[in-house]
């Protein structure tokens, strides 16, 4: 299928993780969503028992909860998560929905056994997307007492916990049925049956879709997308979908600059806007249209929604380079260098900055074929 793989790095203990937009990924309905793939285990906690603790080593985002101590509210959702996982972050906006609908209700904890640097750069972009509690697993004993004790192998996995015991457990996207019984919220069953109405709408549009880009009809893949933006104009993803096909697909740089260019103005989605500026510059499929002046545009707007992020700076600092800025493309990346922590990632930076350095007016840094998959 025509799809738009967008990969954009982010660096934990010593290797490559991907955070990214995989447009492959979106065309699935939500009912087909993957989880990602733990180690199996053996079963012990079971529904009706009494919840686990949690043992955190850092609250994240959010103050320190307990389940084990809960009353008849609020009811716990502990969800386990990580930033590299796409599942994960398609289940955050949904979460984010819940803990705002209920409120008081319920509370809703992210669990991840990844360190608090990585969490800390992913929230940079992720943080108003993300409005519920976060927090960093010590030693994954959070992990092994819920997911391993409950013979769970695949994230994301949540667990809802009532007065202290656990009554369910599942993917998080299909727990909606379940917070409506415990808090019996009539309100929130209407307004769900709405929204699952209109995500059954957008799967069979995007299904079209896909099979259009299969056949490469890019027209009528288009003209499929254009109307899934006429339901939802916030849909990012798939504007994302059409500047692929206008710009790689159809090589029609004139109708792909216009509407890079719409994007910039009605986009506010930093993470979004890196990704899609970082294949322009990077990605192998681009280099043939590649369009540095609208990589610049995007990576200049991700950088004011986003404007610490260590990632987003270093695309940035790139399209600057590229467009013959170098004094500006050496301010970028010093920028990023100061707000990354992760040890692989500052010594990715540093061998751009250098690169600047050692150019007044800019080019193409003739980037390695390793350097090419990362940033900066």
């Amino acid at each position: 299928m025509g799809s738009f793989d967008v990969l954009t790095p982010a660096f934990h203990a010593g290797k490559t993780l991907i955070r990214s937009y995989v447009m492959k990924n979106w065309l699935m309905p939500a009912a087909l969503m993957l989880t990602a793939t733990l180690g199996a285990t053996a079963k012990e906690l079971k529904i009706g028992d009494k919840a686990p603790p949690l043992t955190i080593e850092q609250w994240i985002k959010g103050s320190p909860v307990d389940p084990t101590k809960g009353g008849a509210e609020p009811i716990y959702v502990v969800e386990f998560w990580a930033t590299w996982c796409g599942p994960c972050r398609q289940s955050i906006p949904h979460l984010s929905e819940l803990q705002k609908h209920f409120d008081k209700k319920i509370t809703v904890v992210g669990v991840s056994n990844e360190t608090p640097e990585v969490i800390k750069s992913f929230l940079r972009t992720w943080d108003k997307k993300m409005q519920y509690t976060v927090a960093v697993d010590k030693d994954n004993k959070t992990s092994s007492a819920y997911m391993e004790a409950a013979g769970v192998n695949g994230i994301p996995h949540s667990f809802i916990v009532k007065e202290g015991k656990l009554v369910w457990h599942g993917h998080p996207m299909e727990m909606d049925d379940q917070l409506v019984k415990l808090t019996g919220d009539k309100e929130f069953a209407a307004a769900m049956e709405k929204s699952q109405a209109k995500s059954r709408k957008r799967s069979e549009m995007a299904m079209k879709a896909g099979m259009a880009m299969k056949s490469e009809k890019w027209d009528d893949a288009i003209k499929i997308l254009d109307d899934m933006i006429a339901v939802d104009a916030a849909d990012y993803e798939v504007m994302a979908q059409k500047y692929y096909l206008l710009l790689v697909k159809k090589k029609d740089a004139k109708a792909a600059a216009e509407y890079g260019a719409k994007m910039v103005q009605v986009v506010e989605d930093a993470d979004l806007l890196d990704a899609v500026a970082f294949s322009i510059l990077m990605e192998e499929e681009f280099q043939p249209v590649k369009d540095p002046k609208t990589a610049l545009a995007m990576s200049t707007k991700a950088a004011k929604l986003s404007p610490k992020d260590p990632g987003v700076l270093a695309t940035l600092a790139r399209a600057q380079f590229e467009n013959g800025n170098g004094a500006e493309a050496v301010k970028s990346a010093e920028a990023a260098l100061q707000v990354a922590e992760d040890d692989q990632l500052k010594e990715e930076i540093q061998k751009s900055l250098e690169k600047y350095r050692g150019t007044k007016t800019g080019g193409t840094p003739g980037a390695t074929k390793g350097e090419a998959g990362s940033k900066g």
